[in-house]
């Protein structure tokens, strides 16, 4: 065997596990979403008065606009928008009591849970004056009444749309759109 196939079969020294579990972890201040926000999205998903306001994202690539709204709105309306699917893909256009079922405890369920922890979270402050952190920082920002671009086509319209916060490179007020 030649000394190039020998060395061919070694795996390299770098890609060993205890070269990977030997990097340290960083934090990339840049890469972070925008504060500002993110407390736009906090204030919509506790009910405050983020709901409604227009924006635009710009992404990479594309752009998205629609009016921001709570999480708990959101998986309300993809619960709905799920349900219409299976409704309109039945030959008698009624909805599978199983369909029904899934939009409930996928959707549904988990905006009933963030809308409880909200209200323990009000209790909380009425009577000791103080919150509790329900969540980390929002992630996500939920649009609705969404218009999707690329360049060089017209606007797509959505009902609604999840967008992680680390994809936002930009963003207005107002809601843009090309036709």
């Amino acid at each position: 065997m030649s000394e190039s196939e020998s060395s061919d079969e070694q795996a390299p020294a770098d890609s060993s596990i205890e070269f990977f579990e030997s990097l340290q972890q960083g934090f990339d201040y840049y890469g972070a979403p925008d504060r500002l926000l993110q407390q736009l999205v906090d204030s919509a998903n506790g009910g405050g008065m983020g709901t409604g306001i227009p924006l635009t994202l710009y992404l990479h690539g594309a752009t998205i606009a629609g009016y921001l709204q709570s999480e708990q709105d959101f998986l309300r309306g993809i619960a709905d928008v799920y349900r219409e699917g299976w409704t309109n893909a039945t030959a008698d256009g009624e909805l599978p009591e199983a369909a029904d079922e899934y939009a409930k405890s996928v959707f549904e369920n988990r905006a009933d849970e963030a809308d409880a922890e909200i209200e323990a979270d009000s209790r909380a402050f009425d009577e000791h004056g103080t919150k509790t952190a329900r969540w980390v920082i929002a992630r996500q920002i939920q649009l609705k009444d969404v218009y999707y671009t690329v360049p060089g086509a017209a606007s797509i319209r959505h009902p609604h749309a999840r967008v992680r916060m680390d994809q936002v490179v930009g963003w207005t007020l107002g809601v843009t759109t090309w036709t």
